[in-house]
């Protein structure tokens, strides 16, 4: 290497704040640069003049470093931040006002940890380089396997049939695979050596290892998430309709042989949900009732009111404590960070990125309309958590780690660059 060419990239990179973005720019210039010398070589130039002119070509290095940071410098979605930091401000509050209401089924320091921790893996996930990961899907895919396998078998305790690993009072669930096989799919969606056959086998044996120990509302959301990212995958449109329906015809015909399997509240869940004229659903009835009674600015809510207004239900709490304004703000709130994910999506290059931002805004979408499609009536009461509002350390992470996928990606959005044009 010459030292024009050498002293050019180093002054260049010297303008450039971002440690990230240093040695891509400078593979790429020197490419660029590379490749103009030997256009000059061909046309007839020494190679000492052909790298003169090819540096030359390129003008002032101190102009071009300083428009290269300007545009291709990490950047930081305070707007999605911001939504994060207000909804989980109104979840605070909802707690902390139950709490002084007198529940004892949660604690609110645990409460005020959990937010921490959240916030922590949220940012921890902004500054981690996902493209430095988009090769290690079989790893993530053998962790999220390996998490089921160790829930399964070394449980310590279990809350309404469900098993759960204790680790310094906090009680995580199969829930915390999720997040790992979000990742595996991204990187094996973005393989084009993928097949249909892989895609089958890997789905199927997640599948079953979910149902060893977990609720029917973990593989749901698990399920839809797949096939939401299923239609950003390499495969055919025609192959990808073909393995929906025939999957959606496995989900039926498994539904008639696990119905036999389920507890009798879920089935009267389900069942007072398709004939809420024949079956009584009380839950779903004083939901409806403590919702019309909220008024504008809300009421104290009695202890009697729900058995826990912290937990899936936590809209119903929060509307009738706050009143129908302050519900109304907040499911603005959470609806325009979904709306900000999405709406970042096309602007992702990176096909991985693309694949690991949908998987998120999907995941997190799911849970936040089905969480009110139940409160409403239009979707059956299952255990669903409200993204960032509902008690519990696990789906704190699990949609701390969401958002964090979505900060990370955003912040190298910008870092794909073509110096050939």
């Amino acid at each position: 290497m010459s030292v024009n060419r050498r002293s050019f990239l180093q002054e260049v990179k010297s303008q450039l704040s971002s440690k990230e973005a240093k040695l891509k720019i400078e593979a790429e210039l020197d490419d660029h640069l590379l490749r103009t010398k030997q256009s000059w070589i061909e046309k007839g130039l020494e190679e000492q003049e052909a790298e003169t002119k090819a540096v030359l070509q390129m003008g002032s290095p101190t102009l071009l470093g300083k428009q290269l940071n300007k545009l291709h410098r990490p950047k930081v979605d305070w707007l999605l931040i911001g939504l994060l930091l207000t909804i989980l401000s109104f979840g605070l509050l909802s707690l902390f006002t139950l709490s002084r209401f007198g529940y004892s089924g949660f604690s609110f320091s645990k409460a005020v940890v959990s937010v921490i921790i959240g916030l922590c893996v949220s940012m921890i996930m902004m500054f981690i380089d996902y493209r430095k990961i988009r090769h290690l899907g079989w790893l993530f895919y053998l962790a999220g396997a390996g998490i089921l396998i160790v829930i399964h078998f070394f449980f310590n305790i279990t809350i309404n049939a469900r098993a759960y690993l204790s680790i310094a009072s906090f009680a995580i669930d199969s829930t915390m695979a999720i997040p790992f096989f979000l990742l595996a799919w991204a990187s094996f969606f973005s393989s084009q050596t993928f097949r249909i056959w892989k895609f089958l086998l890997l789905f199927l044996l997640s599948l079953f290892l979910l149902l060893q120990n977990s609720t029917l509302s973990i593989i749901y959301l698990y399920s839809v998430t797949v096939f939401i990212m299923l239609w950003w995958s390499p495969f055919t449109k025609k192959s990808v309709i073909m393995i929906t329906f025939s999957t959606l015809a496995l989900v039926g015909t498994s539904s008639v042989i696990l119905w036999g399997k389920l507890m009798i509240y879920q089935k009267m869940r389900f069942l007072a949900f398709l004939h809420p004229d024949v079956y009584d659903n009380s839950t779903l009835l004083l939901a409806h009732r403590l919702i019309r009674e909220a008024g504008w600015f809300g009421h104290a809510i009695s202890k009697s009111a729900l058995s826990s207004p912290q937990a899936d239900l936590v809209f119903v709490s929060f509307t009738y404590m706050f009143g129908w304004i302050l519900a109304g703000i907040l499911v603005l709130l959470m609806i325009l960070l979904t709306i900000r994910m999405f709406y970042v999506l096309p602007r992702i290059q990176d096909s991985y990125g693309k694949r690991l931002l949908a998987g998120a805004a999907a995941l997190y979408t799911i849970q936040l309309l089905s969480n009110l499609g139940m409160v409403v009536g239009f979707f059956p009461i299952i255990t669903l958590a409200l993204p960032f509002i509902s008690y519990g350390l696990t789906p704190m992470l699990l949609n701390s780690f969401l958002i964090g996928i979505a900060l990370s990606v955003y912040r190298r959005k910008d870092l794909h660059i073509d110096y050939a044009k």
